[in-house]
């Protein structure tokens, strides 16, 4: 009886226990959790769960099921994806937000570190979201509040920090920011680096109708049409990690599944992914991992290393080796400076080529430097044409788009 009574209380100390650390935050309103997140914060010191991550994660489960939004089918595992977190509380025009700022840093030595800022209405609601990115080599992002905001609008400044061990110096190699869904490439030699950078963060942030607006640095905005992009298909992982990607996949989709990965990520494919290649199906559709940073990936519209967006001389609508109806395209000058660092893949390396995140090729990385190739993925004629118009809308010179595509197809 005696051990039975004693079982009893410890299974009723340990839910104590365990219902004091999450909060009990399943019972709590969302304006309960938003104080609890205002409260709290987690440290890389700490283990999951915190009173940080688990209000987080309850308002990331309180979410509309939004296909779109990124946190959406993630709630499992979102807040885990994160080593370090806080909340603040910011107005803009009379109106009360809660930005929570998370952050992470790879364990690898050149690997990535990324801000994110959520945007939360005074209602719980998930608004917006923004990141910024960079090599983690030379050192860290932090995010400082800015009360009351800038001349120029801005709320939240996301900040470069170097290490210690290192030079004295700002140069971080790029930075990527994404915002509205779209990604920016920010990458400079070290002489060339702009002192902006230095002098007003990497990402200046505003609020404002509830939603982030990038006040510093201007982002470009993004052409109509189709955009080329090249990435290196890496091997699969261990058995482990490999079997969890590939789960995330099959139960939340490419986008949610996305939203976990950082130096790799699921991409739709149109073709046979090599053997040493992590591949999975979802609803039909085959989907390959690829790379995500910046020395392995070439993405349309991002800067070269001379700090120009690159793009292609021609696009135009040809016949692959077996007669069929193809796509060929030489990169314009930028293009071929930014290739410079596929040469260094070796002859094993595969590169994948891919119109708007969906893959059409796969070639060797000796082919791709050359800035010419032929996407092959078994078009009828008036789907080359097609993509080929829209290549051209978003890659080509004012000057060659005046041509229609089908006539400057090589006799």
């Amino acid at each position: 009886m005696r051990q039975i009574l004693t079982a009893i209380f410890i299974g009723v100390l340990t839910a104590a226990m365990l219902g004091e650390c999450a909060g009990i935050a399943v019972a709590q309103s969302k304006g309960d959790l938003l104080e609890q997140l205002l409260g709290s914060k987690m440290t890389r010191r700490e283990h999951h769960p915190t009173a940080f991550s688990t209000a987080l994660n309850a308002l990331v489960k309180s979410q509309a099921r939004d296909p779109k939004a990124s946190w959406s089918n993630t709630a499992e595992r979102w807040f885990l994806h994160w080593d370090e977190g806080r909340a603040v509380e910011i107005r803009s025009d009379g109106i009360r937000y809660i930005v929570c700022i998370l952050g992470y840093e790879s364990g690898f030595t050149s690997g990535p570190a990324r801000q994110q800022l959520v945007l939360i209405s005074e209602d719980g609601d998930f608004l917006d979201e923004l990141s910024c990115e960079i090599n983690s080599r030379y050192g860290g992002l932090r995010t400082e509040t800015m009360s009351p905001p800038g001349d120029d609008g801005a709320h939240l400044v996301i900040a470069f920090g170097r290490r210690k061990r290192h030079r004295p110096g700002s140069w971080h190699n790029w930075h990527r920011i994404v915002s509205q869904g779209e990604s920016y490439l920010f990458q400079e030699k070290a002489n060339l680096q702009p002192p902006e950078w230095d002098d007003k963060g990497l990402c200046r942030v505003g609020v404002r109708d509830g939603r982030f607006i990038v006040v510093f640095p201007e982002l470009w905005p993004r052409p109509s049409g189709s955009g080329l992009e090249f990435r290196l298909v890496p091997h699969a992982p261990a058995a482990e990690r490999a079997e969890r990607h590939v789960s995330e996949l099959v139960k939340h989709g490419q986008k949610a599944a996305n939203r976990l990965l950082t130096e790799r990520q699921w991409f739709e494919t149109r073709r046979t992914a090599p053997e040493f290649a992590l591949k999975a199906e979802y609803q039909g559709r085959k989907y390959v991992h690829l790379c995500n940073v910046p020395w392995y990936t070439m993405l349309p519209h991002s800067t070269g290393p001379e700090g120009k967006s690159w793009g292609l001389k021609r696009v135009y609508v040809t016949r692959s080796a077996a007669g069929n109806p193809a796509v060929a395209y030489e990169l314009d000058e930028s293009g071929m400076r930014a290739l410079e660092p596929f040469r260094d893949y070796g002859s094993a390396a595969i590169i994948a080529v891919l119109v708007d995140g969906k893959v059409f090729a796969m070639m060797a990385a000796s082919a791709v430097v050359s800035g010419q190739g032929i996407i092959d993925a078994g078009f009828t004629q008036e789907e080359a044409l097609a993509l080929v118009d829209a290549l051209r809308i978003g890659m080509v010179s004012e000057l060659d788009t005046r041509v229609p595509s089908q006539d400057i197809a090589p006799k």
